[in-house]
């Protein structure tokens, strides 16, 4: 599971993004080459390592990235007698989208059984190649377009769309256990 881990960080960028803000306040996204990523041993010992892994995901679930000094993904493994049961995962919303969820979890199961090198190369844009798009006169054009879009959509919509359920087993936003 270290191994799947590694090769994330290593294959997609934005695993390895974090916010930086500069003189004036303004975030700036940084894509780090190199570091370490922590990932968390739980043995369960006498306990359901299902509800183990359940606890778990409540508490990274309850926990705020703080985008900033956090790498945008946290991940444990679950153990029972010294045998990996369940995996516990949370990215940040910041990098990952539903799509980028897919194509992760693809690249996991497309790796080489053998060596756990990749099938093929990286398809999808990469966030520093994203930035450099997105400061030509096209990415300029299609930035305006989207700002102007969410204004008049923003302009239009309630301010509370739904509301928060007290009821802690029904989180606000959905969430992926692996």
């Amino acid at each position: 599971m270290a191994g799947d881990l590694r090769f994330l960080i290593c294959r997609h960028q934005a695993l390895r993004t974090r916010l930086a803000f500069t003189g004036d306040d303004r975030p700036q996204q940084v894509v780090a080459r190199a570091g370490e990523v922590p990932m968390q041993v739980v043995e369960a010992g006498r306990e359901d390592p299902a509800q183990v892994a359940a606890d778990l995901h409540r508490r990274y679930d309850a926990y705020v990235f703080d985008e900033t000094r956090e790498w945008p993904i946290r991940w444990a493994v679950i153990a029972s007698g010294g045998t990996a049961t369940h995996l516990v995962s949370a990215i940040s919303h910041l990098v990952i989208d539903g799509p980028s969820m897919i194509t992760m979890l693809r690249d996991l199961a497309a790796r080489d059984p053998v060596s756990g090198a990749a099938a093929g190369p990286v398809t999808a844009l990469q966030p520093l190649a994203l930035a450099r798009w997105q400061a030509t006169p096209a990415g300029k054009h299609k930035s305006d377009n989207a700002l102007r879009s969410w204004e008049r959509l923003l302009r239009v919509i309630p301010a509370r769309r739904s509301g928060c359920s007290p009821d802690p087993r029904q989180p606000p936003l959905p969430a992926v256990l692996l």
